[in-house]
This record gives C-alpha cells, sequence and structure tokens, in this order.
C-alpha cells in the first residue's frame, strides 16, 4: 500500500474540528479547561502504549533521552508505516497509523520537555494533534515531525534530525 503524503496525513487524518465559524486562534484562546483535561488523558494513554509499538522491534521502556530516539527512529521505516496503514481506516479515529503516529508524537515531545524543561501545551479536544511542546520561546510540533516521518513525501526526515534541529536552537537561545 502507497504511504500518503504529508498534506494528505495532515488533511485527512489529523484535520481540525472547530465550531462553524471559529478559527483555531480563537478556539484555542478560550480557556477549554475540560478539553483540555481531556487532551491530558489522551497524552496519557499514547505514552501507556508505546510499548505496544515498539515491542515489535524488540524495544521496550525506551528512556526519555536522545538515545532512545536513535534507537526507535531506524525502525520507523516506509514499510513500517505501510503496514500499519493496511489495517487502518482513516475514518476510524482509533486506526492504527493515527494512533502510532500519535505515540511517536508524544514520546519525540516527552523527550524535548525532559530534556530542555519544556511544557506541554495542550490544545482543545478533539484537536489534541495541536499540542505543542514549549521551550525557551519555541513550539516544537511534535506531530508534524511525526506525520513527515509517516508520509511518502518526507519519510527521510527522522524523528532524530528534527529533534537535534529543535533542540539546537533552544541550546543556542541560552547561550
Amino acid at each position: 500500500m502507497t504511504l500518503p503524503t504529508y498534506a494528505a496525513i495532515s488533511d485527512d487524518w489529523f484535520y481540525l474540528r472547530l465550531p462553524r465559524g471559529v478559527s483555531l486562534a480563537e478556539h484555542e484562546a478560550e480557556p477549554g479547561h475540560d478539553d483540555r483535561s481531556a487532551t491530558a488523558r489522551v497524552l496519557r494513554l499514547f505514552r501507556e502504549h508505546l510499548n505496544d509499538t515498539t515491542a515489535a522491534f524488540g524495544l521496550f521502556d525506551l528512556p526519555l533521552t536522545p538515545a532512545g530516539l536513535r534507537q526507535l527512529d531506524p525502525h520507523l521505516t516506509p514499510a513500517f508505516f505501510a503496514s500499519l496503514l493496511e489495517r487502518s481506516n482513516p475514518e476510524d479515529p482509533n486506526n492504527l497509523f493515527k494512533l502510532t503516529i500519535s505515540e511517536l508524537a508524544v514520546y519525540l515531545g516527552d523527550i524535548a520537555a525532559d530534556q530542555f524543561g519544556g511544557v506541554w501545551r495542550l490544545a482543545r479536544m478533539p484537536n489534541y494533534h495541536e499540542s505543542v511542546v514549549f521551550c525557551e520561546n519555541y513550539e516544537y510540533s511534535v506531530w508534524d515531525a511525526a506525520m513527515r516521518r509517516a508520509s511518502s513525501d518526507q519519510s527521510d526526515r527522522t524523528l532524530v534530525a528534527n529533534y537535534e534541529t529543535f533542540a539546537q536552537a533552544v541550546l543556542a537561545r541560552r547561550q
């Protein structure tokens, strides 16, 4: 099965759901405490299920370090993502392709937050995938990185390289 492009993953698998006539910025500007609590719960579930995904590679309890990311990233091949896609329906919000991308995004974000003292800025549900890690006035869009890695046209953009670019920016800001 052919992998979708980055744009198709973003538009068809992780599309925004907003009240009619309301922009994302307007929606996110509202407190939305219940929505953000729901996002926190969903991110926790992604963390809890990462081992289910990494077990396929013989990897368990990856550390929240760049070394853990370096262990995982080589396994994230087009063939791996194609196998997930074959078992997934974009209309199903709990499909394997989308859930795995989300697990990877949360792992990447947790590494960045842990390594640099960043914090998660939780988006309002149902747009959990708009959550970012904030550090040194940078917003790290980890879902964007994971979607690119799973795409047909940008799979060469590894999570390690993406993380290293973010790390360099944060470290340069601290000097």
